[in-house]
């Protein structure tokens, strides 16, 4: 269905699916531990917007 959400983390899609949520989970805690508010903000919106 174009344009869903892409709502199962299973196929062949799996694995690099996994690699960005990992890779925006440790930008975010960076973000957080550096105090870098405005990229928090972005990385969380971005994430939304998906």
């Amino acid at each position: 269905m174009p344009g869903a959400p892409y709502s199962s983390w299973t196929g062949p899609r799996c694995p690099r699916l996994q690699e960005i949520h990992a890779n925006l989970v440790e930008r975010l805690q960076e973000a957080k531990d550096q105090g870098w508010l405005g990229e928090v903000d972005a990385t969380t919106a971005a994430a939304a917007a998906q």
